[in-house]
């Protein structure tokens, strides 16, 4: 054989090769990939509707010790996207942000799109620990409290089938804690107990109902602050560990080109004095008013890395998480004070010049617990760490460690709808929607890039939510004798 031959030969041999590379390619693209399966096992999920889906209805309970009942089979999603079963009513998700927002974005899709493998295997215990982590990043990510409410009941299902009853018990009280409005897990839990569905055995005031159809939270009205040009410093002791942030205007929101769209436009905003936590709620002080019965306790006490967070005096001082927005609400008000309006939540974490961050408009990491790392496990740490992060009034940890509750109703469009009526009585203390289906949330947590701990970043879970990220603080009005 010549050289050229020789030459020929290698030629065809690489032509060939890549056809048959191109051939493999195609064929898996064609019969495989589309094909994915979010699970081999039937899910607890409802399909997505282009507008507000029905209210889902709860599945009769079976009257065997362990439920034998067909689950509701989820929506088979391709990869990429990420699966989209939405059962419960969702605000759209914002359009893609700025360009300086690119690397937690990128970081929230790895984490979703490698839910496929451990939901495909069932493996449980992974798929509830990655939901957990994109839900640190960004409470309202999509339609991630779906997917961690179906793991659950699927997770406690497996538990049920292989005999392990207080384990599987635990998991349908975990789903409950993520959605209390579904049945499925309540028919679970009555199931193993041999009993008619019931609702939940631990509601909140207002909560409850008389009869075992799935509950709808709903909320009472936040109160009122009194619209007036300004209010006359305190004369009355403040109540312990807040700081007073004085009357006068602020500047809220984002401006055009930067931010979210749910940041803009920005807009002047005119509160009168108040007082607000300089700390985020710790779990001692949470303790005190679960053990009075008073407050629900949180409903893990785990942390991220931590199998003993709560109640272990080592984690006193850190914040108080796995906590809903109702949870929040009732500790304040029992400690005679409530939680901040948005308004004021973002006054007192920016000041009056607009600034990105509490610091400054620099997006600094080391001034934050907000650092989100795929390989570093992370946590929460002691409230008051990272004291060059504080904010122009004293306020601790406003970026990052936990996200915060405030006291708002969530609407996308609310920034629009009030510019649009500048002159009206909402330049004074706005209050926020006087109705709507979720809860603000502010300042990043542990979980989350520094770019969504920005002083004015807007997150929208549904305020039923209990994450391991999630915290809060709480205000009050200066008051006279």
């Amino acid at each position: 054989m010549t050289t050229g031959d020789k030459i020929m030969y290698a030629i065809t041999t690489i032509v060939v090769l890549a056809v048959l590379v191109i051939v493999v390619w195609v064929v898996y693209i064609m019969y495989f990939e589309p094909t994915v399966e979010i699970s081999r096992k039937p899910l607890l999920t409802a399909t997505a509707a282009p507008t507000r889906p029905p209210k889902p209805t709860a599945t009769p309970a079976p009257t065997k010790a362990i439920s034998t009942s067909k689950p509701v089979k989820a929506t088979p999603t391709p990869v990429p996207p990420t699966p989209t079963p939405k059962a419960v009513p969702a605000t759209p998700t914002p359009v893609p942000p700025s360009p300086t927002l690119a690397p937690t974005l990128t970081a929230e899709k790895q984490l979703a799109e490698s839910l496929h493998e451990p939901w495909a295997a069932e493996e449980w215990e992974t798929v509830i620990g990655l939901i957990n982590h994109i839900l640190a990043i960004n409470p309202s990510y999509d339609d991630m409290t779906e997917k961690l409410y179906a793991a659950h009941v699927n997770y406690g299902r497996d538990l049920a089938a292989e005999g392990r009853l207080e384990e599987a018990k635990m998991e349908f009280t975990r789903a409950l804690n993520v959605k209390p409005d579904r049945g499925e897990a309540v028919a679970e839990l009555a199931a193993l107990a041999g009993e008619t569905p019931r609702p939940l055995p631990v509601v909140l005031p207002g909560e409850a109902t008389s009869t075992p159809q799935p509950v709808k939270i709903t909320s009472t009205s936040i109160p009122p602050t009194p619209v007036s040009k300004a209010t006359p410093m305190p004369t009355l002791p403040p109540p312990s560990g807040v700081i007073l942030v004085p009357a006068g205007e602020f500047i809220m929101g984002s401006l055009l080109g930067e931010g979210f769209p749910n940041e803009r436009p920005q807009h002047t905003v005119y509160l009168d004095a108040f007082y607000i936590g300089k700390y985020e709620v710790t779990n001692a002080e949470y303790k005190e008013c679960a053990d009075a019965g008073a407050c629900r306790p949180p409903s893990e006490n785990s942390s991220s890395t931590r199998d003993f967070y709560y109640g272990n005096p080592e984690y006193d001082n850190y914040p108080v998480i796995y906590v809903s927005w109702y949870d929040a609400k009732a500790y304040c008000e029992w400690k005679g004070m409530r939680l901040p309006t948005e308004a004021e939540w973002e006054k007192a974490a920016r000041g009056t010049d607009g600034r990105e961050c509490p610091w400054g408009n620099e997006l600094d990491s080391d001034k934050c617990n907000c650092t989100w790392s795929p390989i570093i496990p992370r946590d929460t740490t002691e409230v008051g760490s990272y004291p060059d992060g504080a904010s122009p009034y004293g306020a601790m940890n406003m970026a990052g460690n936990v996200s915060e509750w405030v006291a708002d109703w969530y609407n996308e469009d609310y920034y629009k709808e009030w510019v649009a009526d500048w002159y009206n009585e909402d330049y004074y203390n706005p209050q926020g929607p006087a109705s709507g289906e979720r809860r603000v949330v502010r300042g990043g947590s542990w979980g989350s890039d520094v770019t969504y701990a920005r002083c004015a970043r807007r997150f929208y879970p549904n305020p039923d939510l209990r994450s391991y990220a999630g915290g809060f603080r709480c205000a009050a009005s200066p008051s006279s004798p």
